[in-house]
């Protein structure tokens, strides 16, 4: 489950200006806080195709077979994709991966997208509120948007 609103909440890496795109490689094992651990991060001011192939090289060998997870997009209907989320361990099942954005990506994300069999989503705010949606879904509402913090996504 995701963490309580409060912890948990990652910082942006020094190069995750608001102006980027980003990419992050994700694990089925879970961090300190309950979500699925990073394996590898990297952001671009180019594009999350840059990001991801950036995140892969960083990440070595173990990277290569990462498979697209979830694409989040800063504003509604699918227009401008800014993070791209990718599991290490292969596409979504019910148990799915627990994700979180950095704050600059939070403040960002008003549509997403899921692939390879994520299907279901539970986003949560900084203020503890959480909302599920089927995925794909064009917008979030008002209340999650720009305030997407935690994503929970599984095959539903």
């Amino acid at each position: 489950m995701l963490a309580a609103a409060g912890t948990g909440v990652a910082s942006a890496p020094a190069h995750a200006a608001a102006d980027q795109y980003c990419a992050v490689i994700v694990g089925k094992e879970r961090d300190a806080d309950g979500f699925s651990k990073v394996l590898s991060e990297q952001c671009s001011t180019v594009s999350v195709q840059d990001a991801h192939q950036k995140s892969k090289a960083a990440g070595g060998a173990a990277m290569r077979a990462d498979t697209l997870l979830l694409q989040e997009y800063e504003h509604a209907n699918y227009d401008t994709a800014i993070y791209n989320f990718y599991g290490a361990s292969g596409p979504c099942d019910s148990e799915g991966y627990s994700l979180r954005n950095y704050v600059t990506v939070a403040g960002r994300v008003s549509s997403m997208r899921g692939y390879n069999n994520c299907t279901q989503a539970m986003l949560g705010d900084p203020a503890g509120n959480y909302v599920f949606h089927s995925l794909p879904t064009a917008y979030v509402g008002d209340l999650m948007n720009d305030n997407v913090l935690t994503v929970k996504i599984w095959r539903g």
